[in-house]
């Protein structure tokens, strides 16, 4: 299984774990003794002002990580939509670091001193922290100083939390190191690079040190140990990068579970609170911040606000500036509803028309526009495809042409050909991320004769060589983006489609059938007045 395809199925998993979470959340929004219980549940997983948090080794020491295991594997279950302010981001960076993980790692110097001296980096600086973990319980208990003391015990509960969890994923995973294999990376072949335990072990350790001893000098000193251990377990190749964000993410989680739960507020340490601040329900909301994800290139939608711009409803919808985000969609469509209030004596019937379907599709980006919070997650569509083909197929588009264009680089041969998929889209303030993926099948397609083979290679200089392909019966990630928005700014990550002109009919069009493309993009997504 290569890394595009556990990407594919940890983002769809979770997903529609989120869209199921969610709906259940907006079934029980109307019971306030139910929401109530939950927050009160919620809230329990932690220390009151006063409590004793019998922080002492042996059977204390044992039940505290029991109940952090607890929270840590029952957390799915307590998922909220508001949660999206968090996984949105983390998914998304995820899957885009998964998707280039073998190109990053490709750029990175090997030569074997290079290598070395990162691996001994990485490794003393992984010890440091044990030995400022142990060494603080340790001095503690010599003293009598009961600070000191429990942020040794808290790092050394932290960092074994989060090592067996790493531990377990590395098992379920089981991927191939950067230095193994053909360097892809690839899970379940055995291997046991993901997610990295030193990473893992430093943030867990780091975040429940700079916490107790909050100071300038000691936050730069943990943390900036654990960003070198991160760094490094990667210059090392040693992991991925996917392989450190997630590790330091399980860290920090850990950390800040455990510092949470039994810190003792008498002792001193800073405050740890919500990942994110409370909404106080006056807060106003700025749709230029907010994230969509883009429309797929070959949507309905296009063809609807087109006929609409044709029919001088929309004016400010710049073709050369698409694929067009679902907010700046939204905002066309306001456009449109201005103008047709307008002309209400004219009762245009077929723009009623698309309006009444673009509206359906669009709704929460409109109320979003009007100061709704940025949050939700949806499954966008399902769909299934069968193609029937009769006589060999052009799939040598450098030559010859291709017999199917514009179709995101899936196969096909003669005969029976399918494509199943889904295609679906979360947003969490200014976050989003959206992913379309399918199953694709293709009969295989026999190489050309010889003789064109050797034609061919003649006239590239080259050696002649088959072009055949074997059966596709697969999974894939046709796209799968994340990105951010700030002041009608988006930067994007990860595997995306583009225009190349105002229509579809450019210079490509005999031939191109490619896949979309992994890429960094900055791009102003409404036009400027």
């Amino acid at each position: 299984m290569t890394p595009g395809v556990l990407s594919q199925r940890v983002c769809l998993l979770l997903l529609v774990m989120l869209i199921a979470r969610s709906a259940g959340a907006q079934d029980q929004g109307k019971s306030s003794p139910g929401v109530d219980q939950q927050s009160n549940a919620d809230s329990k997983y932690g220390l009151d002002p006063g409590d004793d948090p019998d922080n002492h080794l042996i059977i204390p020491f044992m039940k505290h990580i029991g109940s952090d295991q607890k929270e840590f594997w029952t957390y799915p279950a307590h998922l909220k939509i508001k949660d999206l302010k968090w996984i949105a981001p983390t998914v998304g960076i995820t899957a885009g670091l998964i998707a280039s993980d073998s190109w990053i790692s490709k750029q990175i110097p090997n030569k074997p001193n290079q290598l070395s001296r990162s691996l001994n980096v990485s490794d003393y600086s992984l010890y440091s922290l044990i030995g400022i973990g142990g060494g603080s319980y340790l001095l503690g208990e010599m003293t009598h100083n009961d600070h000191l003391s429990e942020t040794g015990l808290l790092s050394g509960e932290a960092a074994i939390d989060a090592t067996g969890v790493a531990y377990i994923l590395k098992g379920i995973t089981q991927r191939e190191r950067p230095n193994a294999g053909t360097g892809d990376g690839k899970f379940f072949q055995g291997g046991q690079s993901f997610p990295s335990e030193h990473s893992t072990i430093a943030w867990s350790i780091a975040s429940v040190w700079a916490h107790e001893y909050p100071s300038t000098l000691s936050q730069i000193l943990a943390y900036g140990l654990a960003s070198t251990v991160t760094l490094t377990r990667v210059t090392s190749q040693q992991h991925f990068s996917s392989d450190v964000f997630i590790g330091g993410a399980l860290g920090w989680y850990f950390g800040r579970q455990v510092y949470r739960s039994h810190h003792d507020q008498t002792l001193g340490g800073a405050a740890w609170g919500d990942l994110f601040p409370k909404d106080d329900g006056e807060k106003t909301r700025d749709p230029r911040n907010m994230g969509s994800p883009y429309v797929a290139v070959d949507s309905w939608v296009y063809p609807a606000l087109e006929r609409l711009a044709a029919l001088g409803y929309i004016h400010s919808g710049y073709l050369g500036m698409r694929p067009w985000t679902r907010m700046e969609c939204a905002r066309l469509l306001e456009e449109a509803e201005d103008r047709l209030a307008d002309d209400a004596d004219k009762e245009d019937a077929q723009a009623g028309k698309l309006y009444e379907a673009l509206q359906a599709e669009f709704g929460a980006e409109t109320a979003r526009l009007d100061g709704a919070e940025n949050l939700g997650a949806s499954l966008d569509s399902v769909y299934t495809r069968s193609t029937e083909i009769s006589g060999k197929p052009l799939t040598d588009g450098y030559h010859f042409g291709q017999t199917i264009v514009n179709d995101y680089g899936r196969p096909y041969g003669e005969g029976f050909n399918n494509v199943t998929g889904f295609t679906s889209h979360a947003v969490a303030g200014p976050f989003s991320i959206s992913v379309q993926g399918e199953y694709q099948h293709a009969p295989a397609i026999s190489s050309d004769p010889l003789s064109v083979l050797q034609a061919t290679a003649t006239v590239d200089s080259s050696m002649p060589l088959p072009n055949g392909s074997s059966q596709v019966d697969r999974f894939r990630l046709l796209e799968s983006t994340v990105g951010f928005t700030f002041e009608n700014v988006e930067f994007s990550f990860g595997k995306q489609s583009l225009w190349l002109g105002p229509s579809q009919a450019g210079s490509f069009l005999f031939s191109d059938n490619a896949d979309p493309m992994t890429m960094f993009r900055i791009d102003s997504v409404s036009p400027y007045q």
